[in-house]
């Protein structure tokens, strides 16, 4: 889908009329070989004014797939004309292949706004027409700092707003570093470097070289991957407003649990174990395993993901938090009771393939319990379900995981633990956690975490829990209590001890 033709020092309209020409070439049979006039690309534009005003809506708008238009009443295509018609323009699903186009477009001209002139951008990546990944470079031995100044002086210019507010993902580039940001869409709004990650390999160790981000093993800044970045590792916060966009090592889990369940063998591989992400605090487990399960319902690959909690205070937080990351027309099922839940597991309605519920509930499912309902079970049975497993720790392998188990045969399941359990760590009697969910899958310690500042960094000191001269005294007193008065006499410090304590 590559335009080898770079376009240079194109305006902004200019790339406009680009996007309608590729939305054209994508959608000759629904305009029936008529291209868009001038007041249905402007009523065109005017809904994407509209719908992609903010970094958020402008990836809702993204994924959205197509856009209403409706085609002038005097159009040459007479049978579309005065009717409604929806555009194709990005699929999220449809990379390197399919219709998708992808154009590189260096020093495209901002439009004037207030006193600027003659802003331009160094690099733009083009989907389908559509600015999305935005680079600002920098030469050897500038600091990275000077390429994300440039980025917040052109937001607050307002020069990524309409057209070019669709982009969704900044990066800062020099010779010998390299950040990444999502876009954070208000403008005078201060840029918070707490949210610019470096790319890193698959052992958290962050890859500086540009050379090895386009081109490298852990590439990102090629195709498909770009595409990818965009299309399923970016998250619209519909509550807080935020874009967000995943850090390497959320997407190297994400991966991980996707092609584990894509490789899976239902009914016939009896393995429930589907591995473990170790992911320390403030990684943030809750958007990986959201992501992991949209795209594994999204792809096919499951019948149903099951959001499994330990506590109702988290099943009431993460269900929340899983709205707000679902697309436009989705939700995470809430289960307010083990009927609810069970319904829900029955259905065959798409909207109800995604559920969070704790294990409490999940545990009071069993072949004895829903007896009564034997038949529908057999049927849940027959589907293909996911459990991804929120705080993997000692509290989901008791009895109520076994039953769960139990319950479910040919399910799979996944794990999230910050404190995995291993053989050099476990108690008497206990299972380590790669006995209870499999091998591990992707990993963000603890250490990844302070050294990326997500994790407050501690120093540990050692702290006497006792007084301690109260301790001296003691020994001191079982010293005199050990010895005779003839002993004592003998040693003055001796007896200076025992004439203290005896007298």
């Amino acid at each position: 889908g590559w335009d080898k033709v770079v376009l240079v020092h194109k305006t902004v309209a200019e790339l406009v009329d680009n996007w309608c020409y590729i939305i054209f070439e994508r959608n000759r049979e629904v305009l029936h070989g008529v291209p868009l006039s001038a007041s249905e690309k402007d009523r065109l534009f005017e809904a994407l004014s509209n719908e992609a005003n903010t970094p958020v809506n402008a990836n809702l708008f993204l994924n959205g797939k197509t856009v209403p238009v409706t085609r002038d009443t005097d159009s040459d295509d007479k049978t579309g004309a005065g009717n409604e018609i929806y555009l194709n323009i990005f699929n999220p699903t449809e990379i390197a292949g399919g219709t998708t186009k992808y154009q590189i477009a260096r020093q495209v001209v901002f439009d004037e706004t207030h006193d600027t002139s003659d802003r331009r951008g160094d690099i733009t990546l083009l989907i389908n027409g559509m600015p999305v990944i935005h680079i600002e470079l920098k030469a050897s031995g500038v600091p990275i700092g000077e390429a994300t100044n440039q980025i917040e002086k052109y937001i607050k210019e307002q020069h990524f707003s309409g057209f070019m507010g669709l982009v969704q993902v900044f990066w800062a580039i020099t010779p010998e570093n390299a950040l990444y940001f999502s876009n954070p869409g208000e403008i005078g709004k201060q840029l918070n470097s707490t949210f610019f990650f470096r790319w890193a390999d698959l052992a958290n160790k962050p890859i500086t070289n540009w050379r090895e981000i386009i081109s490298g093993e852990q590439r990102i800044l090629s195709i498909p991957e770009a595409h990818q970045l965009i299309s399923y590792y970016t998250v619209a916060d519909k509550e807080k407003e935020t874009l967000k966009v995943c850090r390497s090592y959320q997407v190297y889990a994400i991966k991980a649990i996707v092609s584990r369940i894509k490789a899976h063998n239902w009914f016939t591989d009896k393995e429930q174990r589907g591995g473990f992400v170790w992911c320390t605090t403030g990684g943030g487990k809750t958007m990986t395993s959201y992501k992991a399960g949209q795209l594994i319902i999204d792809r096919g690959y499951a019948d149903k993901v099951v959001y499994l909690v330990d506590r109702v205070a988290l099943d009431s937080q993460s269900s929340k938090q899983y709205d707000s990351f679902s697309p436009n027309g989705r939700t995470v099922v809430t289960t307010s009771s083990t009927t609810v839940l069970f319904n829900s597991l029955k259905s065959d309605e798409s909207k109800k393939s995604m559920i969070i519920t704790s294990i409490h509930k999940m545990s009071n499912i069993t072949p004895e319990k829903v007896a009564d309902r034997y038949d529908e079970y057999e049927k849940i049975k027959k589907k293909r379900i996911v459990f991804i497993v929120d705080e993997a720790h000692r509290s989901q392998f008791g009895i109520m995981h076994q039953n769960v188990k139990r319950t479910f045969p040919s399910a799979v399941f996944i794990g999230f633990t910050g404190t995995p359990i291993f053989a050099d760590n476990m108690r008497e009697g206990e299972q380590t956690t790669e006995s209870v969910f499999g091998r591990t899958l992707a990993i963000y310690s603890l250490a990844d975490g302070i050294r990326d500042g997500n994790v407050l960094g501690f120093y540990p000191r050692g702290e006497s829990t006792f007084d301690e001269q109260e301790l001296r005294e003691k020994v001191a007193l079982k010293k005199a209590n050990a010895l005779s008065k003839d002993d004592a006499r003998k040693d003055p410090e001796q007896w200076k001890i025992y004439k203290h304590y005896m007298s």
